[in-house]
């Protein structure tokens, strides 16, 4: 049995870190969901054949911020559904969210100049317009 004083200090912070993000899970389950939930992130970029899979870091952080945006959106809309298996599903499909970031800032990079251009359009006076 547990006495007051395994719970104070770092484990007592985590677990405040845990409640302020909506997660009502132990900090021991929530590691180790989380080892797991990294682990099918990794594992899923490496089973994708794509062109771009981005670098081990890119992975493990993408697979970190949809793990806990997953839990936090299972925890409010769907309370009794179980936050582990919702890291882990999160982190599953984090591949396919970090493909789509992937895309899509490529997509802008692309048009970076059309879109320059027409932003300052709008802030900036035509020329000869000196009202």
């Amino acid at each position: 049995m547990m006495n007051n004083q395994d719970h104070e200090g770092p484990y007592q912070v985590f677990t405040v870190i845990l409640s302020a993000l909506g997660l009502a899970i132990e900090p021991v389950g929530f590691v180790v969901a989380m080892v797991v939930s990294l682990s099918m992130s990794l594992l899923a970029s490496r089973k994708r054949e794509e062109s771009r899979r981005g670098n081990f870091w890119m992975v493990l952080l993408s697979g970190l911020t949809c793990s806990v945006l997953a839990a936090m959106l299972m925890g409010h809309y769907y309370p009794d559904f179980p936050i582990a298996i919702a890291l882990v599903l999160g982190g599953l499909l984090s591949s396919f969210a970090l493909n789509i970031y992937v895309g899509f800032m490529t997509r802008i990079e692309d048009k970076a100049a059309e879109i320059a251009d027409r932003a300052m359009a709008r802030v900036l006076p035509k020329k000869g317009d000196d009202e």
